[in-house]
């Protein structure tokens, strides 16, 4: 065994199997994980119009509009109180999304009382002149941007503005900043379900050969028309919010925040859906230098054009045909390519589901597997943080330089040669 890969089952040892007393001593003030990095976090929110875009979504085509969440790194703040956790969502909501993972009204009204490590409109850090951008999507139907907030903090904390989009109408609920609302679509969120449901049960074939896995894994993408087109809608989405930030940018009396990104180094990653979202960022979206899809099977054109940008795929054991079309989709790859598998693990864990306490065991397993929810958020955001660190920040890697495997998690490293 090398040092490299001593090195990796330590991490694991630590995150998966460390004292529970501690994490339980620590749950008591807040439900989320101390960030890791030396900044204090911010969060802030902004609203966006596209006038050059209608809401399809509504009759009276009224144009369309984004909500962006932003963590940030933070000057220290004195005498400030941080962020409740789920601020603004009503128990009501959440319940009635949510209510099929066995989360109780009860439940959810202790969350809310719990408080996050972000300052709400704290002034950001002058320590550095600029801040790389990450872009990130929720998952779609169940996709809440503060239900990420264990990746969003940590990530803030270490020197990254983190930007999470809102797309309206396939996600739970969306206030914009001037009191607007904007809830699901439930009906035809379903029906997009619906398809999904269809293609799966239609498949008949065994993916016995790589050539017989590629067949399936086109023909699925063929039959998910809804994905496809959700997948634009989001593209655009995420385009217009990256235009907005280019151009503000060259204001001279634009908003603080905006004038520290650093828009030469921006990343995009996702949940689920997100996660696709983000892996049809890099190919289609030249100002993205690296991305990370957390669980998402990868709609998009990725199928026929090798992704020419680094990027990691983060997998469960939740969706065996998701992993399988995976695996036929990112064969082939033009730049370093990290594919890091936790076959016990479960679709939500890629969220704060893990940090739940009191949830039924029987939901606890669909949610986020026999796995440790803590500690598995922990180890994700040691692996999400270090590729965002080489790509976005020129830093040397060290969980991320050849593969390892354990039984807990498996990393497949693919670093192009110069």
């Amino acid at each position: 065994m090398n040092s490299i890969q001593k090195q990796f089952f330590t991490l694991l040892f630590i995150f998966f199997f460390s004292v529970f007393g501690k994490a339980q001593s620590f749950f008591e003030q807040s439900l989320l994980p101390t960030p890791t990095g030396p900044f204090a976090v911010g969060t802030k929110s902004i609203s966006l119009t596209d006038t050059n875009r209608k809401e399809k979504y509504l009759h009276n085509r009224t144009y369309r509009r984004v909500h962006i969440d932003i963590w940030y790194p933070a000057e220290k703040q004195v005498n400030q109180a941080t962020v409740q956790y789920l601020d603004g969502f009503s128990t009501e909501l959440i319940h009635s999304i949510f209510q099929s993972k066995g989360i109780r009204k009860s439940l959810l009204d202790s969350i809310k009382q719990t408080p996050t490590f972000s300052y709400l409109n704290a002034e950001i850090s002058n320590e550095q002149n600029e801040y790389p951008v990450l872009i990130f999507s929720p998952g779609f139907y169940f996709g809440m941007a503060p239900l990420y907030s264990a990746f969003m903090e940590n990530l803030a904390s270490n020197g990254y503005i983190v930007c999470s989009i809102s797309h309206p109408y396939e996600q739970p609920f969306i206030q914009f900043t001037d009191g607007e609302t904007a809830f699901l679509k439930k009906k035809k969120s379903q029906l997009t379900y619906g398809q999904l449901w269809l293609a799966y049960k239609l498949q008949f074939r065994k993916p016995s050969t790589p050539e017989i896995t590629e067949k399936i894994t086109r023909n699925y993408l063929r039959k998910l028309k809804r994905f496809d087109r959700m997948t634009d809608l989001w593209m655009e989405d995420t385009r217009f919010v990256l235009d907005y930030f280019f151009l503000e940018k060259q204001n001279e009396n634009s908003d603080a925040l905006i004038s520290k990104m650093n828009l030469n180094q921006i990343g995009a990653f996702g949940q689920s859906f997100g996660g696709a979202v983000a892996g049809q960022q890099c190919l289609r979206d030249s100002r993205i230098l690296a991305g990370i899809n957390l669980d998402g099977f990868q709609f998009g054109d990725l199928i026929d054009e090798p992704l020419q940008k680094p990027f990691m795929l983060i997998q469960s054991g939740y969706n065996d045909l998701w992993n399988l079309g995976n695996s036929a989709i990112f064969e082939q790859h033009s730049n370093d390519f990290y594919f890091l598998d936790l076959p016990n693990a479960r679709h939500l864990v890629f969220s704060d589901a893990g940090l739940l306490p009191s949830v039924p065991l029987k939901n606890k397993l669909d949610m986020i597997g026999t796995v440790d929810g803590r500690k598995t958020l922990d180890f994700l955001n040691l692996f999400i943080l270090e590729f965002y660190n080489v790509y976005l920040k020129d830093m040397k890697p060290k969980l991320l330089k050849e593969s390892s495997n354990s039984s807990d998690a498996k990393l497949e490293v693919f670093v192009q040669k110069n």
